[in-house]
């Protein structure tokens, strides 16, 4: 039968016989699509999602308008590790869809595979900054992947292409971005050179390490041994308190020489109104670097890199830059509270590592360097090295006061038995790591020509009026803090001094036992305490200084946290402010009134002698309002509210706590 010919003026399609049609939806033929396509098309949807993802990520947390929880802040490192992590993630994903389209013989793999990556980067954008909840995210992503599956479907060829023909550029953009943090990362050249001779300085902070529980200030424990034999070549100051209860404002104070009144940092990051140390320090020729642990405030987006040459503030493991990921983020809030502190903290060993490779890139030069150590923060994690360590040895926090009527006791006794435990394992740990710290410095010849400061932030709560964690109050167990102060080659070797002293002394004094010129921070000085004992002038000189030191303010401020997690502590219900005068310990609560306490012989603080004892707490009251007065204060006020230094996620760091 002779071949049937097109009708003339007919073009080739328009055949009479419906058989010769092609239905217009059908898929053309599978057998040309490979997984390498698939590969492509999941690799430029992962570069894709996660530029977008980085870039979102940073100028929604700067911009203070993410809904994540505050333990997921992420630094300028997540611009290079979203593509990179996203990247990996939809190539796995869509290989396998690939892999099983051809399995079950789905026709048309890579236009499945397109949708499905659309889906996911839909989704990953939707919750950029955690406001969108997960099922409307979701509805939003799998109808954007239905739009794409329909655009796709007859242009299987046209989006392998498109994906391959993109990779090229989206891999630019992602070394461009890692560039880019590099740079940003990089460490300047010195504008000047430091004196001749100049020394190390080095301030050690034990995050949320209450002075009390150091073997050296009399813990019942022999939690810090190796502490202790440098306390044994140092100053010791017994009455050491925090400017505050919690991270941010205590960091803020130790570094500007100001009380939260003055330096504003109570909820909202420290911004750039008075000088930091190591602008100082930089500015005077030395190295200036920060390595920290508590990934949570302690960081550059909370105002703290200024002045600093490098501040690694960014992730110590793959696991720990995971978690600053959206998908990371997912994943761990449904994780327990130990899989989760162990993505998201920095190890004691990590931050000593990172310290001594920064110190070994340029010997030569003189360096002021802070490491802050965060093992012992809540949830108390030790590691396998101290953990159980203290199992069975009977020793215990005081059992709680009664609760008020009608009130329930949150806490047992055994269970913050085991968290004091848990603690002093965690703090054993960190002492290890000190002591590995001077071994390694005094190894490379700087130990001895090292201004060594150990000091904490914050204290924490361990049944003390009912209280538990800390950022609740500003009570002895919360604020009191440990400081000591070893001189290069040890000199004023074994002093202790039991006047009040604060932390926010601690930048006047630095700057001044290290010969930094042109740098001023607000007093007092423990220099010419510290350089009479290291002369040995046991006679006016030291009773002239210890006098001085006992006139300066020793205050704290806490803001008003008004959030439901915080509902069972004092600040819930406002502002406080605390002086430390001699023995007293005078308290005042925008809302509840005062407070006194002889602190030394309630170092529980748990006999309130306000009514008893009403002309110390006129005396003090008006000495606290003077010496507020006195400075000047910050726009920032103790009773605003900002979302971005708010914890929300209980268990992994910062339940209520900081």
């Amino acid at each position: 039968m002779p071949p049937r010919s097109t009708p003339r003026g007919c073009p080739d399609w328009a055949t009479p016989m419906a058989a010769d049609r092609q239905p217009p939806l059908q898929p053309t033929p599978a057998r040309g699509e490979r997984a390498v396509d698939a590969l492509a098309v999941g690799a430029a949807f992962g570069l894709l999602a996660g530029l977008g993802e980085g870039a979102g990520l940073l100028a929604i947390q700067s911009a203070r308008r993410s809904q994540w929880p505050i333990t997921f802040s992420c630094g300028s490192e997540v611009l290079w590790v979203a593509p990179l992590l996203d990247l990996l993630l939809f190539a796995a994903l869509a290989l396998l869809g690939f892999l099983l389209c051809r399995l079950v013989r789905i026709a048309a793999p890579t236009r499945f595979v397109a949708a499905g990556a659309g889906l996911l980067l839909a989704f990953d954008w939707a919750r950029l900054s955690g406001a969108m909840g997960r099922s409307l995210a979701a509805a939003l992503a799998g109808a954007a992947g239905l739009l794409l599956l329909a655009v796709a479907w007859r242009r299987a060829a046209t989006v392998a292409t498109a994906a391959r023909r993109s990779l090229p550029v989206l891999l630019l953009l992602a070394l461009v971005a890692a560039g880019l943090d590099g740079w940003r990362r990089r460490e300047p050249a010195p504008a000047v050179a430091a004196p001749s001779g100049a020394p190390d300085v080095l301030v050690v902070i034990l995050d949320t390490v209450r002075a009390d529980r150091l073997s050296c200030y009399g813990a019942e424990r022999p939690t810090t041994p190796r502490i202790d034999a440098l306390a044994a070549e140092g100053l010791r100051f017994t009455a050491c308190f925090s400017t505050s209860s919690w991270t941010l404002p205590a960091h803020a104070s130790l570094l500007t020489g100001r009380f939260p009144w003055e330096h504003g940092a109570h909820l909202a990051p420290l911004d750039d109104c008075w000088p930091v140390l190591p602008e100082a320090f930089r500015a005077a020729g030395w190295r200036t670097g920060a390595v920290s642990a508590n990934l949570c405030f302690f960081h550059t987006g909370f105002g703290f890199g200024r002045g600093f040459d490098r501040f690694d503030d960014f992730g110590w493991s793959w696991p720990s830059r995971f978690a600053g990921t959206l998908a990371g983020r997912e994943v761990l809030t449904r994780l327990d509270a130990d899989s989760s502190a162990s993505f998201l903290r920095k190890p004691a060993a990590a931050v000593v590592d990172r310290h001594l490779a920064w110190i070994d890139a340029a010997p030569e030069r003189p360096a002021f360097a802070v490491l802050n150590f965060f093992d012992a923060h809540d949830p108390y994690q030790p590691p396998a090295a101290t953990a159980g360590r203290f199992v069975g040895d009977g020793i215990a926090p005081a059992p709680m006061p009664s609760p008020a009527a009608g009130e329930s006791r949150p806490w047992s006794d055994a269970t913050l038995a085991d968290e004091l435990r848990r603690y002093d394992e965690c703090l054993l740990a960190i002492d290890q790591q000190v002591g590995r710290l001077c071994d390694e410095l005094e190894r490379r010849g700087r130990l001895d020509r090292t201004w060594l400061v150990i000091t904490s932030d914050h204290g924490e709560s361990f049944g003390e009026r009912g209280a538990r964690l800390h950022r609740g109050s500003l009570h002895r167990d919360q604020l009191h803090v440990p400081l000591i102060v070893r001189a290069p080659g040890g000199a004023a070797r074994g002093y202790t001094v039991a006047t009040p002293v604060s932390l926010q002394a601690l930048a006047a004094t630095l700057v001044e036992l290290a010969g930094v010129a042109g740098a001023s921070f607000p007093g007092p000085s423990l220099g010419p305490l510290l350089r009479a004992l290291a002369s040995e002038d046991t006679g006016g000189a030291v009773d002239a200084a210890t006098a001085a030191l006992a006139e300066a303010a020793v205050l704290a401020e806490l803001a008003r946290h008004p959030w439901p997690e915080y509902r069972r502590r004092p600040c819930h219900d406002g502002a406080m402010r605390s002086l430390v005068r001699g023995r007293w310990h005078y308290l005042h609560h925008a809302t509840r009134g005062h407070e006194l306490y002889d602190w030394i012989a309630d170092p529980r603080e748990e006999r309130d002698l306000a009514e008893a004892m009403p002309d110390v707490v006129a005396t003090l009251d008006a000495e606290l309002r003077r010496l507020l007065e006195e400075q000047l204060p910050h726009p920032a006020t103790l009773d605003e509210s900002d979302f971005s230094a708010r914890p929300e996620l209980a268990g992994i760091g910062y339940a209520g706590g900081g």
